[in-house]
């Protein structure tokens, strides 16, 4: 973006969404690319998403392209202290993106086990298969990240789910 009078401005975004942002307001109008300040500011930390956004009555599950909501965001990205706080303010757990990935499959994928762990220990579904019909296990088995795989197993995680064939 460009900067006028110290103010970040992001091209193309405007409006009062963006002027309410600029301010350090929460605009709940989602802007270009369908994506909210939540959205955009997940990896921010939870200072940024606390008090900075849910405050500020943030939708905590509002799904930007792609169907990625700030948990399934901050999940893949390993951030287990913005996904406590997200499911803690009623973040949908079991909430699947577009290609059927929650954040459990995503933090699986990624190999994040203390996040894994942490959305198991809060009632992730461990069942759920993404549209390729990948289970959170098998993207931890496929990589060989006992660690993550460990947990899910121990919750009762079917070790033989048939996924798309030829995989």
């Amino acid at each position: 973006g460009t900067r006028a009078g110290g103010v970040e401005r992001r091209r193309g975004g405007g409006g009062e969404g963006a002027r309410n942002e600029e301010r350090g307001g929460e605009s709940r109008r989602a802007g270009r690319g369908g994506r909210t300040a939540l959205t955009r500011r997940w990896g921010g930390g939870v200072g940024v998403v606390e008090t900075g956004l849910t405050d500020r009555g943030a939708d905590s599950n509002h799904a930007a392209i792609g169907g990625f909501t700030a948990l399934t965001l901050s999940c893949r990205e390993g951030h287990a202290d913005v996904a406590t706080l997200l499911i803690d303010r009623g973040a949908d757990i079991n909430h699947a993106n577009n290609n059927g990935s929650t954040a459990l499959t995503l933090s699986c994928m990624r190999s994040h086990a203390d996040v894994a762990t942490l959305l198991i220990d809060r009632g992730a579904d461990i069942h759920h298969a993404s549209s390729s019909r990948n289970t959170a296990l098998t993207p931890s088995c496929m990589k060989g990240h006992a660690d993550v795989a460990a947990p899910l197993i121990h919750k009762g995680a079917d070790i033989n789910p048939a996924n798309t064939p030829g995989r």
